[in-house]
């Protein structure tokens, strides 16, 4: 082989490298100062891109997507072939923990699953001409030794929704491209939502996120600039629907909440705020604290 092309290739390597970062992360976390309410939703959307272009192995929109200085690193003919590398290292499923920020800097915190065990990840933004960027990137392996275990179904990966504590009270609303029918949201301390509507009928549910249901393409739907928000229905008219979940996101703009919701167990988000395929959503205005 060539000096040349091994040169190309340890270059490769070193640049998937220190992107992803297989090493033990720095602790503690930023506080949230100075910062308006919808800059964590602004990190998350951009982290998100990312995501995307990465797994779509998209060189020109990773520019746009990361810092100054980690744009010249993609400059080059080799670039689509260290960008297929940095793919090979990156986890094919993670979930958002926490974000921090702190002026023009912020911090996501992610976990996910590899084949080898438990992943741990810390993603570095700093805000360029008002946009966030990705300027570094690191990721630890947690392995795991394997267990012998009875036969049984496997557990989601589930958290609880991004900064639900700002819906906690109860609000009244209409389905999108509605005007005449009346709905009434309650969203409980404890994650307990409790939906109905003027006819009395509803449901009562477990609000919850699991980032590995609904995948499209290998990233999530959410309605834009908001966070999944998913329900576990515990009660329902339809028997059928309980225990099953309601895949979903909401997204918080002053006083009104946009929320959307499939139907339990079909398995499917969207990010259009439209009623339509078995998909409801709502607008709805804070009623009580």
């Amino acid at each position: 082989m060539r000096s040349g092309a091994l040169l190309n290739i340890r270059k490769a390597l070193m640049f998937a490298i220190a992107i992803i970062c297989i090493s033990v992360l720095a602790g503690g976390c930023d506080s949230i100062k100075g910062i308006t309410d919808d800059q964590p939703q602004k990190v998350q959307e951009a982290y998100i891109e990312y995501f995307k272009a990465v797994q779509a192995e998209n060189v020109e929109a990773l520019k746009r997507l990361v810092a100054r200085e980690k744009a010249k690193e993609l400059q080059g003919p080799e670039a689509a072939t260290m960008l297929g590398m940095i793919k090979a290292f990156y986890p094919a499923q993670s979930r958002i923990t926490a974000v921090n920020i702190n002026g023009d800097a912020a911090t996501i915190k992610l976990t996910g699953r590899s084949q080898d065990g438990t992943v741990h990840g810390t993603v570095n933004l700093i805000k360029e001409d008002g946009l966030w960027k990705i300027s570094k990137e690191d990721w630890q392996v947690k392995i795991s030794m394997p267990e012998e275990k009875p036969a049984s179904a496997p557990i989601p990966d589930t958290s609880k929704p991004f900064e639900y504590h700002k819906v906690v009270g109860a609000w009244k609303g209409h389905e999108a491209g509605q005007s005449s029918d009346e709905w009434d949201f309650s969203f409980g301390e404890n994650y307990e939502v409790s939906v109905r509507n003027s006819t009395g009928k509803g449901y009562r549910g477990i609000a919850m996120s699991d980032w590995n249901l609904g995948l499209s393409g290998g990233s999530l739907r959410v309605l834009r600039g908001g966070a999944v928000f998913d329900v576990k229905i515990t009660e329902a008219p339809n028997k059928a629907y309980e225990g099953k979940i309601s895949l979903g996101s909401f997204k918080l703009m002053g006083d009104v909440l946009q929320l959307c919701g499939s139907e339990p167990g079909l398995m499917k988000r969207t990010s259009d705020f439209a009623s339509a395929d078995g998909i409801r959503c709502f607008e709805l205005k804070r009623s009580q604290p």
